[in-house]
This record gives structure tokens, C-alpha cells and sequence, in this order.
């Protein structure tokens, strides 16, 4: 892994002058007492706060307060949980008393797509996470900042690879065949990488959960939409803020195999003379850093907001690990009398990464460990691979040679940057106009030395290269109009949207070096082009998306409230008569403590929604028929490229839609400090696009993407939130997510209107090799739930039979055991329950967050027990330790019911202890210091004997795996549960940091 020196530079020059910018200012003391305007009691634990700094306080037992204040500092932010939040205004005060009034969580504002509300308003199922309620520590993806924070939300990435993207899931599985993961916006820009993102600068993420809240994005919201809102800068303030951490990483749960003397003492393995630990040849511990600088502040006129990010990630994995550098800025700007207001965002992104390979913790598991890492045998056969390989064998490569002897780097570059501009016509009436660009380039290089029997000898050398692009533009066109009338707040929403994608990507391959010198820097060096075996593919995909939009929110006295929204969706990927989508919403609410007159309760709000939504097909021309290399022939004393079909036309191809109904109820009782919500759900996807195989002929090729079959969903989820008064200014809020995820099932995957049937079930997932290649382990079977975990079942009563061997039960009556017909379901692989547990502490200076995460009902299969859990194995490969309680004769092995464990889990995900130093000792020049130690996973309680308990919501082997390599659909989402071989390994986390404000 390598991090080009003038980025580094860059940064070194942004830093500086960043630290130039932090002028040292005098401060001012200012003392006051904030209490409830209702009854004059004190508010113990009040924050208050400087505008546009880090400075501040907390009220103590007696409700008052002292804080220092830098010189030029004109307002106060005063705030108190389940009170409204005042700003006021310093004017050379030097006591400042402030009464609160009830009411901050109802009149929270919530971002709702194209526009906000206020929480009380709210009709939809739309979650909002602010800053302060983030998971803290290591994050390096945007992504975490939410797992467990959000109820129905499931954040999933098994171990703890640092360039693993984590996988998403709203709400289960609502597609069979196009896109699973929410749409994610970033300052109104569709589509936008979360990896381009610097966590510390998003100031709040909320998630539009159902169609009601969704439908608003049409075509993209059918698995929701996480909108992002970035840090701006405050008028009239300037503030630097840096947080510097540093972490250390190491390796947690391992596969529990036999070490070298167990290995010894089991019997009938090769001893090679060595004692090796090749779980520790691999690891090591992982020490990351991370900075993080931002500069803000501004004038009535003109506010912005500069913020610079590097870090340095070491996984505990060797050679794995990235560097990455982000700068992002916005600025606003008002004009002509506060009517016009311009905001521009521009971000930045680079990441060099160094990826490693997976596969060594596959054969660390399994590699003989009375082998030494290497040694020089007097045997040329293998010394030629550098001392690493002792024995040839099936699937059978040294781990350490894997990493030590091969690279996989990438680089990623990625330019996202937006204008708007919004001009008041009248006080009511309001236009705008955004646009956008996003570029992003990906560069992935692999390189497989000379001398590498897992991969490169047989090629003498092998190099790769893929060279990807995706740039899109956004034009958007809106008007606002809001009006207040007696007893009715109106607001309308319309608007235009066009926006343009193109993909492009260039592939190389080729071997027969020379020398290792090269890698993957010099393709000309590879002889295999100069011979035709030489690869080189490119590629080049375009479409549009035009779009149509309208909400209409009404607001009648706070007592009752309806949106309805309409979203006209156009896709150039579909044929001509199905271009178009209509994607309608509706929702109402009435708040019953207002409309009813119900006492005891400061909120309880009944609200119901419908609404559908949209999933545009996954590639490009798939109406169209396509032709493409079909191989080659030979003509005229030469090989000639052949073309033929690769796709099928289907003119009748179009949007797959979600029609999705929610309700539920949202409860404040502000005397206890208790709000929550409480909803149902239960949605249906119609029309899904899938890959389905034709007969041929008539068809040209043998597979088609159809729109086909339906998918039903449904779930209850629960959020609660208590705040609680500890005395003497100390405070305690814990906060509880949770949700019940009811199975997704498959209703159909046939048509009878086409003819096209399909056969009840198919088999998914292949379990692999050595030995039990053809082994599903996946049924994906109409009128049941998705996620079926298949094979054959052990008798609970009678596991060994009579003859020593496993006794399998005979589900179909025909007399004969373990035959195919015999296969049942086992598992599942989507969990029922997810929890979130938050608890933030407030002891005067110190504060303590502690979170729990707990997943629940979901199975995995250990496929590591699954072929190394048998002692005959031991032989060619190491074994598990828990082999020594499978029967003697059982010398295969062979997946079962064995395999498949209950993964339910309950983890310390996070704790942080932090201490800021009394605004009254602080150095001059400072307005906060702040020392925090954060750990993550610090215990999991668990049944489960893997690596790690957390879902598979996708299978790695089936992710990318196609009917067709062309046009297929991914089918990875559809097999979930299945633990791999080759999962990175799980750490445990602990990060030191400071926080400071200038």
C-alpha cells in the first residue's frame, strides 16, 4: 500500500493553513440560570452553548451556569431534552436568564426529501439520527454511524476487513433481482458514495422507511433512502476544530483448530517438524490514525465551511489497510435583500488501498501446522516456489506465501460537487434551481508472482488491471410555495428533474513475465499478448432518468395533518411502450392529545401512509437485442472474432414496483421524558425483474430479464427514548431501537400470462469444493420465505446410526437415507430481531456512552465445520479441534443439519469515556478540549461457534454470479446465511483521541 507523496503535501500545506486561520481571542465570562417556564424549577444538566463554536456548558443542581466566551461571540444556544431550544441574543450581558418551554422533540426539524418538517408534522415512517447519537470510535464508513441506531435498519459486515463495505438492508428483502440497498442522497445529490464521505463531517442522517416517506424518489426508493446533511459554517462565529485519534487493532475470534503438538497427538497426519501458529503468520496488530481539521464561520452574507480528513487504517490482517485523503467546502451566500441565496458543496476523495487477499485465512484454517512458514528442501520440486509450499495437494496453498508473494492495490478517486440557487419571488413563493456532477474512478491491480503455486506459477507470472469510470449530472428545477391561513399551514411542492449516467471500464490480463520487476506496471512485458493469450475487454453504458415531482403537505392546527405526493418516473433502459412510471403516495396523521382532548400525553400522534415505489432494471439495453464476442473461428489461415447473441429483446420490460402500507403511532410524555414510536408494516414488490432461462428458438439466447413474480414483507418496529435526571447535573438518556422482521416470502416467481412457470423451486449457493461440489445449500421455492437453508437433516433422537456413521432422517419415506430427495429446510438466514441499546451519561465533565447491538433468529452455515470438521481429513488438511467428537468412521465429510447454528448475538458494540477539560482552564486561544478512549466489540455473547455471529445478507460466492455473465442478475441476496471460508477474521478496537476547538 503506497499514498502518492503530493497528496501528503497537500495535506501537510491544508493543516497549516487551516491552524494560520484559528485566531487567539479574549474571552468573556457570562453567568445566568435556565429554568422551566411552567413552573420556575431549575433544569439540572441544561446545555448551553456559544453559537458557531465547541464551547460550553451544563447548568448544575441549582440550574445555573458560568461560561467563558470568546471575544466577537454574539448568541447563546440554550438546550434541555424535551424543551424547546432558544437562541439569544449576548449583547455585552454579562447574567443571562432563560426560561425553557416545553416541546424540542415535536418541533424538531426532519429532513423529508426536497424539503423539511417539523417531527410533529411528520406522516411517514422517517428516522433522524443526529450527530451527538452517532456510534463513535474507528469509523471509517459513513454506513456505521447508523448500525443499531435506526429500528428495522440492519447493518451487516461479517469480521472486520477495512475495505469490506458494510451491506444494508431496510426493512428485509423487498427484490428479487435489482437493487437491495437504500438510495443514499448527500446534500440533494442522488446517488451519492458513502465512501466519499468523511463521518466527522455529517451533521445528521434521517432515513425514509416507508413508501408514504420514499415515494417522493419514485424509481430509487423501493429499499429506502438515507438522506445525508453536511456541517455548514454559522454567521457571525469563526471556529477551527480538530479531532486527532489513534487506534489500535487486534484479531478477536479465530477458528478453533488443532495446534501443532494436538495435531501431533490426533494421529495420521504428516508431521513436517515445525510447531506454526498460522493464524499469528498472518495477523498482526492493526495501528490506525486518523485527523480530522475543519474551519468555519462567516458573516450575515456569507457563511462557509472548510473541513480536511486523512487517515491511515491498518487491518489485523497483513497487507490490508488504506490511506485516505478527503477535503470537502461549502459555502453560502445571500443577496438582494436575503432574496437570492447561492450554496455551492464540492468534495474530494482519494484512497489508495492495499486489499490482501481473504483466501489466507481459508488455508491458515487448514494448512498442516507442523509446516514451517518456509524452509529449503534438497528437492527442486519445491524449492522453486521460494521454500513456502511443502506439499501438493487439493486446495492446499501456504497462507503466508499468499500475502507475501501477490498484491492487490487500488486506487479511487472521486469528485462530487453541486450549486444551487433559490430566489424568493414573494414571501409564499419560492424557485429553484441545483445541479450536480459526480465523478468517480477505481483502479484495481492484481498482481500473482512467478513463483506462486496458488496462482501465478502456471501463467509464469500473471497481471490484472480494471479500469473503472462512473460519472453522472443532475439538473433540478423546483418551486416552493407555503402559506399560512387560518387554522391551515399549506405547502406545495413541484418540481423537474433530469439526470445522466455513463459507465466505462477497460480490462487487462496477461502473464508470461520476464521477471516479477514488473507486476501490473508494464503490460507490454507480459509475452502472453505477443502469443493471442492475452485478455483485453472494454466496456461503455449510458442511460437517463427524467423525472417529474409534486408533494403537497397540509398541517391544520397542529391537530391534523395529510401529504400526498406524485413522482412521473422515465428510464431510457426500458422498452418504448414502458419508459414511464406513475409512483403515487398518501398519508395522513392526527394528533389526539390536540383533536381529542387524551391528557397525560404532550404528543400521540395516530399516522398512516401508502405509497409505491420503484426499482429501475440493473443495466443498460436489455429491451434491445444485443449481440457481442462469441469466440473465435478459424478462416483463411487465421482466427477470426465471432459475434452472436448475448441477449434477448424484451420490448416489454418495465419498472418493478413496491406498493407499501405503514401505521403507527409516535408518543411524547415530556413530565416523564419518555418518546418512542411504535409502527407496523407490510409491503408487496410486484413485477420484479429477474433472469429468467427461455426456450430457444424461438429465442436467439437462453435467458431473458423479465419482470416476473411478486415478493411480500412485513415487520413491526419499536424506538423509545428516556431521559432521566440523575441529580446534582448529572443526566442519563438511553435510547432503544428495535425491530421484528417477519420472513420475506416468495408469493411467485411465475407468469401464466407468458407461460413462463417456475417449477416451484430452485437451488442456490453451491457449498464447493474439496468433495461436495453440486451440494446446494439455499432453496428459493414459491409460497415460502426467501432465505431457506437446505440439506440433510440428522436425527435429533439417534445421530449415529448402527454402523458408526451419521443417521440421516428419511423425509420422504423411500426406505433410502442422505439421498437428494431428502433435503429439507434447516435454517434461515434472515434474523428476526434487531436491538439497539444506547445509554449516554452525564457526570459535570465526564460523559460515558455505552451501546449494545443484539441480532436475533437468524442461522449460518459453519462451512468450515461443514468440510473440516471430520478426522480422515486430517491427512491432507488440518482439522477443527471439535473433530475429535465426530464418530471414527465418519472420514468425509458431509453437509447437514450439523452445520447450520443458531448465530443470535448480543454485543458491547461501543464504549466511550470522555473528559472535557472546565471552559474556566482552558489555555488561551482554546474554546474546548476534550479527551475521549472509545472501544468497539469489546464482548459478544453468543451461541455461535464461527468467526462471526453478524448476518450474511449477501453470499460472497453467488454475489456476482450470473446466469448469463452479461446480463444476469446478481443472486447473492437471495442465498443469505452462509458463513464462507474465506471471511476476514474479527478484531477488537481501541481508539485514543482528542477533540479541540479554537
Amino acid at each position: 500500500m503506497k499514498l502518492k507523496v503530493d497528496y501528503f503535501s497537500k495535506w501537510l500545506y491544508v493543516l497549516a493553513a487551516l491552524f494560520l486561520c484559528g485566531a487567539v481571542s479574549a474571552q468573556q465570562t457570562i453567568t445566568g440560570t435556565v429554568t422551566d417556564a411552567e413552573n420556575g424549577d431549575p433544569l439540572i444538566g441544561a446545555n448551553i452553548l456559544v453559537v458557531g463554536t465547541s464551547s460550553g456548558t451544563v447548568t448544575d443542581i441549582d440550574g445555573k451556569y458560568s461560561l467563558s466566551v470568546p471575544e466577537g461571540s454574539t448568541q447563546l444556544e440554550i438546550s434541555y431534552t424535551g424543551f424547546a431550544t432558544q437562541v439569544v441574543d449576548i449583547n455585552n450581558q454579562s447574567v443571562i436568564d432563560i426560561s425553557l418551554s416545553a416541546g424540542a422533540v415535536l418541533d424538531e426539524i426532519v429532513v423529508t426529501g426536497y424539503g423539511t418538517q417539523k417531527s410533529k408534522e411528520v406522516t411517514g415512517s422517517i428516522a433522524s439520527v443526529k450527530a451527538e447519537d452517532f456510534n463513535q470510535g474507528n469509523v471509517n464508513d459513513a454506513t456505521q454511524l447508523l448500525q443499531g441506531k435506526v429500528g428495522g435498519l440492519v447493518i451487516a459486515k461479517p469480521g472486520s476487513n477495512p475495505n469490506q463495505k458494510f451491506s444494508i438492508r431496510l426493512r428485509g428483502l423487498s427484490t428479487i433481482g435489482a437493487n437491495t440497498e437504500p438510495l443514499v442522497v448527500i446534500d440533494g445529490v442522488l446517488g451519492g458514495d458513502l465512501n466519499s464521505i468523511e463521518p466527522q463531517d455529517i451533521a445528521s442522517i434521517d432515513v425514509l422507511k416507508d413508501g408514504s416517506a420514499a415515494a417522493i424518489y419514485g424509481t430509487r426508493g423501493a429499499s429506502g433512502v438515507i438522506l445525508i446533511t453536511t456541517k455548514k459554517g454559522e454567521a457571525g462565529q469563526s471556529s477551527v476544530q480538530y479531532t486527532g485519534q489513534v487506534s489500535i487493532e487486534t484479531p478477536d475470534r479465530v477458528v478453533d483448530v488443532l495446534t501443532a503438538d494436538e495435531y501431533r497427538a490426533f494421529g495420521g497426519g504428516n508431521d513436517l517438524g515445525a510447531s506454526t501458529d498460522w493464524f499469528d503468520e498472518i495477523m498482526e496488530t492493526g495501528i490506525s490514525h486518523i485527523h480530522n481539521l475543519s474551519l468555519s464561520g462567516g458573516t450575515k452574507s456569507t457563511t462557509y465551511r472548510l473541513s480536511g480528513n486523512f487517515r491511515d487504517v491498518q487491518g489485523v490482517a497483513r497487507t490490508t489497510g488504506f490511506q485516505r485523503f478527503n477535503l470537502r467546502a461549502n459555502v453560502t451566500q445571500r443577496a438582494l435583500n436575503d432574496k437570492l441565496v447561492l450554496t455551492a458543496n464540492i468534495a474530494t476523495s482519494t484512497e489508495d488501498a492495499s486489499l490482501g487477499f481473504t483466501e489466507a485465512f481459508r488455508y491458515a484454517t487448514i494448512h498442516n501446522p507442523t509446516a514451517p512458514v518456509r524452509f529449503q528442501p534438497s528437492n527442486a520440486e519445491f524449492g522453486r516456489w521460494d521454500g513456502y509450499q511443502q506439499q501438493v495437494l487439493f486446495d492446499y496453498y501456504n497462507p503466508v506465501a499468499i500475502i507475501e508473494q501477490n498484491s492487490w492495490d487500488r486506487e479511487t478517486k472521486s469528485l462530487v460537487a453541486n450549486i444551487r440557487g433559490d430566489y424568493s419571488l414573494t414571501n409564499d413563493l419560492k424557485v429553484g434551481l441545483f445541479y450536480s456532477s459526480q465523478r468517480r474512478n477505481e483502479l484495481d491491480q492484481q498482481y500473482f508472482d512467478k513463483n506462486s503455486f496458488w496462482v501465478g506459477e502456471n501463467r509464469n507470472g500473471l497481471a490484472e488491471q480494471v479500469n473503472e469510470e462512473n460519472q453522472d449530472q443532475l439538473f433540478r428545477f423546483e418551486v416552493n410555495y407555503d402559506k399560512q391561513f387560518s387554522g391551515l399551514d399549506l405547502r406545495v411542492l413541484a418540481g423537474y428533474e433530469y439526470q445522466d449516467f455513463e459507465y466505462k471500464a477497460l480490462g487487462l490480463q496477461g502473464g508470461d513475465f520476464l521477471t516479477d520487476a514488473f507486476q501490473y506496471n508494464n503490460f507490454g512485458a507480459a509475452n502472453d499478448f505477443n502469443v493471442g493469450l492475452g485478455n483485453v475487454g472494454s466496456t461503455q453504458a449510458t442511460y437517463k432518468l427524467i423525472s417529474f415531482f409534486g408533494r403537497v403537505n397540509l398541517n391544520f392546527g397542529d391537530k391534523f395533518f395529510a401529504t400526498a405526493s406524485l413522482r412521473r418516473d422515465g428510464s431510457s433502459r426500458f422498452g418504448d411502450e414502458n419508459k414511464w412510471g406513475l409512483f403515487p403516495a398518501i398519508s395522513a396523521g392526527v394528533d389526539l392529545t390536540k383533536a381529542a382532548g387524551i391528557s397525560g400525553f404532550d404528543q400521540l400522534k395516530l399516522r398512516a401512509g401508502y405509497g409505491v415505489t420503484g426499482n429501475n432494471v440493473g443495466d443498460s439495453y436489455l429491451a434491445l437485442q444485443r449481440f457481442g464476442p462469441t469466440g473465435n473461428f478459424f478462416f483463411n489461415g487465421a482466427f477470426v472474432p465471432s459475434y452472436g447473441p448475448v441477449s434477448n429483446p424484451n420490448p416489454n420490460l418495465q419498472w418493478e414496483t413496491k406498493s407499501d402500507f405503514n401505521v403507527g403511532v409516535d408518543f411524547a410524555i415530556m413530565d416523564y421524558k419518555l418518546t418512542g414510536s411504535l409502527e407496523y408494516y407490510n409491503a408487496t414488490t410486484k413485477d420484479g425483474i429477474f433472469e429468467f432461462p427461455v426456450p430457444t428458438p424461438p429465442n436467439l439466447f437462453g435467458n431473458t430479464r423479465l419482470n416476473i413474480g411478486e415478493v411480500s414483507n412485513q415487520g413491526i418496529e419499536l424506538t423509545v427514548t428516556y431521559n432521566a435526571n440523575l441529580g446534582n447535573g448529572n443526566t442519563w438518556q438511553a435510547s432503544l431501537t428495535g425491530s421484528r422482521w417477519f420472513t420475506p416470502e416468495l408469493v411467485t416467481l411465475s407468469d401464466p400470462e407468458t407461460g413462463i412457470e417456475f417449477g416451484g423451486f430452485r437451488d442456490l449457493a453451491n457449498l464447493g469444493s474439496p468433495g461436495q461440489n453440486g451440494t446446494p445449500l439455499v432453496r428459493l421455492e414459491e409460497g415460502k420465505p426467501i432465505g431457506q437453508l437446505w440439506g440433510l437433516v440428522i436425527d435429533p433422537d439417534n445421530p449415529v446410526g448402527e454402523d458408526g456413521l451419521w443417521n440421516f432422517v428419511d423425509t420422504d419415506g423411500d426406505g433410502v437415507q442422505d439421498d437428494i430427495s431428502d433435503r429439507a429446510v434447516i435454517g434461515n438466514g434472515f434474523p428476526s430481531y434487531n436491538i439497539g441499546f444506547n445509554n449516554n451519561f452525564s457526570f459535570g465533565n465526564l460523559d460515558i456512552n455505552v451501546f449494545f447491538r443484539g441480532v436475533f433468529g437468524h442461522d449460518l452455515i459453519n462451512t468450515f465445520r461443514a468440510f473440516y470438521e471430520a478426522p480422515g481429513q486430517i491427512s491432507a488438511y488440518n482439522i477443527l479441534a471439535t473433530s475429535a467428537d465426530i464418530p471414527d468412521l465418519v472420514d468425509q465429510p458431509q453437509f447437514s443439519s450439523r452445520h447450520v447454528e443458531d448465530a443470535s448475538f448480543l454485543r458491547l458494540d461501543n464504549m466511550t469515556i470522555g473528559y472535557s477539560l472546565p471552559t474556566d482552564n482552558l489555555p488561551t486561544g482554546f474554546t474546548k478540549i476534550r479527551l475521549f478512549v472509545t472501544a468497539q466489540n469489546l464482548f459478544t455473547i453468543t451461541g455461535y461457534s464461527g468467526v462471526s455471529p453478524e448476518p450474511r445478507l449477501v453470499d460472497e460466492a453467488e454475489q456476482g454470479l450470473r446466469d448469463n455473465a452479461d446480463t444476469g442478475a446478481s443472486l447473492g441476496a437471495l442465498a443469505p446465511g452462509i458463513d464462507r471460508r474465506n471471511t476476514y477474521f474479527t478484531s477488537r478496537i481501541f481508539t485514543f483521541g482528542v477533540n479541540l476547538g479554537f
